[in-house]
């Protein structure tokens, strides 16, 4: 345990003497603006979010679902998979 207080203390040291050696100094790092609203200007809302999100969506479906019809159509011509034609719903 003495060696914690030993380090807890030399800790509070080195921050006192860092923090004595730039008090006189200015620095050349720029602090941020105490006021938030100057830094930049919220770009104007879209309008057509949802007309966008909807065109995308179903735009990928449609084509996802092309896909995956073009490819079990290949499958099934070259009887790669062809799918079981029991009936057992009885």
């Amino acid at each position: 345990m003495a060696g914690a207080a030993s380090i807890h203390y030399l800790g509070r040291a080195l921050t006192k003497i860092a923090s004595g050696a730039f008090k006189g100094s200015s620095s050349s790092v720029a602090r941020p603006p105490s006021n938030l609203r100057t830094i930049a200007i919220p770009p104007p809302p879209d309008k057509h979010v949802m007309l966008k999100l909807i065109f995308v969506s179903a735009t990928s479906l449609y084509i996802g679902g092309l896909i995956a019809h073009t490819g079990a159509s290949f499958l099934e011509d070259y009887e790669i998979f062809v799918p079981a034609e029991d009936d057992d719903d009885d």
